[in-house]
């Protein structure tokens, strides 16, 4: 059996603006998509608790040409999903982010529109988040994560948030929803693609994490039986 997972296309124009405005008056009240990303935050129980920040041990040198300094991409994604987890957002949707924006760094050039770092920061977000270098990986980081938890407190849904990191706040009011932009529906399914894949390759090797707890290594025969993660066609999917 193929399962598509997660598979947001570029939406007919009529019903992409009704259900664009009805995300925007009623937020995660519209469409399940996975419970709205399981509310893209940790649960409440877990506010106020302290995650350990791993410190960036990533040398940076001094950028040239507005380049920023080749990164370790494993380096990257520790610093993400525990500055993620500090702020009480979802490591594997932060994650997924990063990934989408600039591969973890490997995208070190600014983009067309100017936007530079490892969250693809533009020059006035940077300045309105007091981020000064936006090649420091940890910085960039903390200001992306930083400016995601803004969307959503000022969204209060987790795919108006994702639109609004992508094409501006500013459209996501005046559309009064997702804009109807190519970039931007392509951007949110990147993103929810590797959010899934993510967070289903997390619960596999926590399923077999906890198995090795109380038995045995399951016999090879026993392998066939798995569900496998594969890719078809841009969307994460599940081979049984």
């Amino acid at each position: 059996m193929v399962a598509v997972v997660a598979a947001l296309s570029f939406w007919p124009l009529e019903g992409s603006a009704r259900d664009a405005r009805l995300a925007y008056a009623s937020p995660q009240t519209s469409g399940k998509i996975e419970d709205r990303i399981r509310l893209a935050f940790l649960p409440e129980a877990n506010a106020g608790t302290q995650a350990h920040v791993i410190n960036s041990t990533i040398e940076l040198p001094a950028t040239v040409a507005e380049r920023c300094a080749a990164v370790d991409p494993q380096q990257v994604s520790l610093i993400v999903r525990s500055l993620a987890a500090a702020e009480g957002l979802d490591p594997d949707l932060v994650d997924a982010v990063a990934w989408v924006e600039s591969g973890y760094g490997a995208n070190s050039g600014p983009s067309s529109s100017g936007a530079l770092g490892i969250m693809q920061l533009m020059p006035a977000t940077a300045k309105d988040l007091g981020l000064v270098d936006r090649c420091n990986v940890e910085q960039n980081v903390r200001a992306g994560v930083r400016y995601m938890k803004q969307l959503y407190t000022e969204f209060k849904d987790p795919l108006l948030m994702l639109a609004a990191y992508n094409a501006g706040p500013a459209k996501v009011h005046e559309k009064k929803g997702i804009p109807l932009y190519r970039e931007t529906s392509d951007y949110i399914v990147r993103v929810l693609n590797r959010w899934k894949y993510s967070t289903m390759v997390g619960q596999h090797d926590q399923s077999i994490a906890q198995v090795k707890q109380v038995q045995e290594p399951a016999k090879d025969e026993g392998d066939s039986n798995k569900a496998e993660v594969g890719w078809k066609d841009g969307h994460v999917i599940e081979l049984q």
